[in-house]
């Protein structure tokens, strides 16, 4: 019969001979096992597949993870399996759990230093020959004499990010508002050439990596952000610049323009410069900028809102 496995049991009960047939219960919808039914003499069982348990005929995630040893960093259970996970600057080892540390060192663009390549258990640095120094970006070496000129050709060299000097303690924020300052210039002989001297045509108001420049009254900003040209009367921004906004003309306008644009100090945005959490108490008076919540008053003001003449 082909809906029976038999075997062989036979009784004699008055010379009649009688055979028992098992019944397979999983030939029918699994006889309601979720996942797999193996049939058994006179019975059968519910089984479930790798990474699951057996609950009555219904199958449940094992939770690997559970397990200690099953990974040596982090282990994520998943349905019917596990995953491990390796923090930054290490890899799995083929067919097992655990982490081993990743020699970038041996790869091919050597972690992309450019000259030299020191492994170290779970990352890496680069390091330079003899008279170079490393560049902020710790990966690229530049000579000692003359700073290599790479990239932009600015007083900081090129060990600090750029609005920043090195020094024997670190990187610190380059003025650009004193006279001292070198301007960006051209690049000689591992040289850098630039004017020195305060990027603004009048008023310079150093910030962290960076400056912003400012005009006195009479004045407003051109598109440059450095340079200030005399009012020519109608160059009023509508609605008016808050918070220390610049109005300035609009790019393309060198004289009278009726197109206006507020230019915002950092911290601001907005048509109007209204949008930031820096503003000041007063409203800034006579071109005074507002900065950190204090109006900045250009030479020759003073007072909480640049009010006061000297």
């Amino acid at each position: 019969m082909a809906d029976v496995m038999t075997y062989s049991e036979k009784t004699k009960t008055n010379e009649l001979s009688i055979f028992i047939a098992d019944i397979n219960e999983c030939l029918l919808e699994n006889n309601g096992c979720e996942q797999g039914c193996e049939n058994t003499i006179g019975s059968y069982r519910c089984i479930c597949r790798h990474g699951y348990a057996t609950a009555g005929r219904q199958c449940q995630d094992e939770n690997e993870c559970s397990s200690f040893g099953m990974c040596s960093h982090q282990c994520i259970n998943t349905d019917g399996g596990f995953q491990c996970l390796c923090p930054h600057g290490y890899v799995l080892q083929s067919n097992a759990g655990h982490c081993q540390d990743l020699d970038e060192c041996s790869l091919a663009n050597r972690g992309g230093c450019q000259q030299h390549c020191i492994n170290t258990v779970g990352s890496y640095h680069c390091t330079c020959n003899p008279q170079y120094r490393l560049h902020f970006d710790k990966k690229r070496c530049i000579p000692l004499n003359g700073g290599g000129c790479v990239g932009d050709c600015t007083e900081q060299g090129d060990t600090c990010p750029p609005g920043y000097r090195p020094t024997i303690n670190g990187c610190v924020d380059i003025d650009e508002c004193s006279n001292n300052y070198r301007s960006r210039g051209s690049c000689s002989s591992s040289i850098c050439h630039g004017s020195r001297g305060t990027p603004c045509s009048h008023g310079c108001v150093n910030t962290e990596g960076s400056f912003h420049c400012i005009c006195p009254p009479g004045h407003v900003l051109q598109i440059d952000g450095k340079t200030c040209i005399s009012d020519p009367g109608d160059v009023n921004c509508n609605p008016v610049c808050l918070n220390g906004g610049m109005c300035q003309l609009s790019d393309g306008c060198f004289t009278s323009c009726s197109n206006t644009v507020c230019i915002c100090l950092p911290g601001f945005s907005g048509l109007q410069c209204e949008i930031g959490d820096n503003s000041c108490q007063f409203e800034c008076s006579n071109g005074g900028q507002c900065i950190d919540g204090h109006c900045v008053c250009p030479p020759g003001l003073s007072g909480v809102s640049c009010q006061i003449g000297n």
